[in-house]
């Protein structure tokens, strides 16, 4: 039997976070056999938990201990968090002014992705210091090169930083961290804005890291899959652990009882089913410009604008009768020659619900950032509610409501006060 050391050891501790003792008195340990998901609900504490194991968060009370150490090195530099929260300001922009990638000339300004997982950005050296202990430059190449093979992201190398869309931003982000090669990884929510592909390889190189040298923590909500490789589970509630176990087969799930949803609750069982209905979806590849050239000499009835008399005319095949609360007609959006949208007509109709579907990178974000009227389109219109979103920005901007995974929160602030803000 191979005998078993610790490799991380919490202690009776308590963490302070600005003026809240949570995590009061908890014990935890880490083998170095073993590789766990720490699950629980939004706003239970495990990033903040995950970020005292990075020393971001002070223990006030007790001890963590770090078995894995060598002399001289930091037991945090040997640990490697991947929280999304923070890739804005990593990949070189500051501000949701830049979420609009493809109209700003600034993204110019911004990093490209080769540069980013280059030696120098990975271990963050400054041309100015001597750094012992870094790994020798073809060794690295050579890593860089499986890592990039590993999450298929050649295609993205030559992009800026900024010209990424949401789910590209996070496969490089957890390339960096690849290439990094810690002792510990943990990565906080990583399947949250990937597409099905590469949520699929993501969980396939999960259970590949668990069968080398690092050890993996998976931060999960208590509805999300159990990767392959993980062998223990923690759970989290209200800022507390509430229970330590094994994982007994690949896939589990540990979700705590929950209470009915006020959104069905007392509602008769067919209209319980009515609720949960999923959206209408177009048929795949939409975002392309597909068409229904077959119907395209039929045109819908004029939009007229509510304000100065001034008419906006749209038509499309897919349109016969009524007016679409929502229209984007052959808008294509390019930016110094690539294409990130192209042809797309697109009516919505009053009581329809879409969910707008694709890759990671096929231009969703682009579309909702259109309508929003922060992006305008190289070409073709997009009205809402007869509203031109380029010509009337602020008359669309009172008729919408705009939820991004990127929108800004102010971690000083209560959540009145952001209502109140925004």
């Amino acid at each position: 039997m191979v005998e078993r050391r610790p490799f991380i050891t919490l202690e009776d501790i308590s963490l302070r976070l600005y003026e809240r003792v949570l995590f009061e008195n908890t014990n935890w340990t880490l083998f170095d056999n073993q590789h766990w998901a720490v699950i629980g609900p939004n706003g239970s504490g495990k990033s903040t938990l995950m970020r005292a194991l990075c020393g971001k968060v002070p223990v006030v009370q007790g001890s963590i201990g770090y078995h894995f150490t060598t002399d001289g090195v930091k037991p945090q530099d040997d640990i490697t968090y991947v929280s999304f929260d923070a890739q804005k300001t990593v990949l070189g922009w500051q501000d949701p002014f830049y979420q609009a990638r493809w109209n700003s000339t600034r993204s110019r300004d911004g990093t490209p992705v080769a540069e980013y997982l280059s030696l120098d950005r990975v271990y963050k050296v400054n041309p100015f210091e001597v750094v012992d202990g870094l790994p020798r430059p073809a060794a690295f190449a050579a890593r860089r090169d499986e890592v990039v093979e590993l999450l298929q992201i050649e295609p993205l190398q030559e992009k800026n930083g900024v010209q990424l869309s949401n789910g590209e931003r996070r496969k490089v982000f957890v390339a960096q961290a690849l290439l990094k090669d810690p002792r510990l990884l943990i990565l906080d929510n990583p399947f949250v804005g990937l597409d099905q592909e590469f949520r699929a390889r993501l969980r396939d190189v999960i259970e590949r890291l668990t069968q080398g040298d690092m050890r993996v923590i998976v931060v999960e909500t208590d509805r999300d899959e159990i990767p392959p490789g993980i062998t223990h589970v923690l759970s989290v509630e209200d800022c507390r652990v509430t229970a330590q176990k094994p994982v007994f087969f690949p896939g589990a799930r540990y979700a705590a009882p929950r209470k009915e949803s006020p959104t069905t609750k007392g509602f008769p069982e067919a209209e319980r089913k009515r609720v949960s209905q999923p959206a209408r979806t177009q048929k795949p590849g939409f975002l392309t410009g597909i068409r229904d050239e077959s119907a395209s000499e039929k045109t819908a009835p004029d939009q007229p604008s509510p304000i100065g008399g001034e008419s906006n005319r749209v038509s499309s095949g897919r349109v016969s009768q009524g007016q679409a609360l929502v229209y984007l007609k052959d808008v294509t959006v390019s930016y110094n020659g690539t294409r990130a949208l192209q042809g797309v007509d697109w009516p919505v109709r009053e009581g329809e619900h879409w969910a707008l579907l694709g890759p990671n990178g096929a231009g969703k974000t682009t579309t909702l950032r259109i309508l929003s009227t922060m992006l305008r389109p190289t070409h073709g219109t997009a009205t809402i509610n007869g509203y031109d979103v380029v010509k009337q920005p602020d008359f669309v901007r009172h008729q919408i409501g705009f939820v991004s995974a990127s929108t800004a929160v102010y971690d000083r602030m209560t959540g009145w006060e952001m209502v109140e803000h925004f």
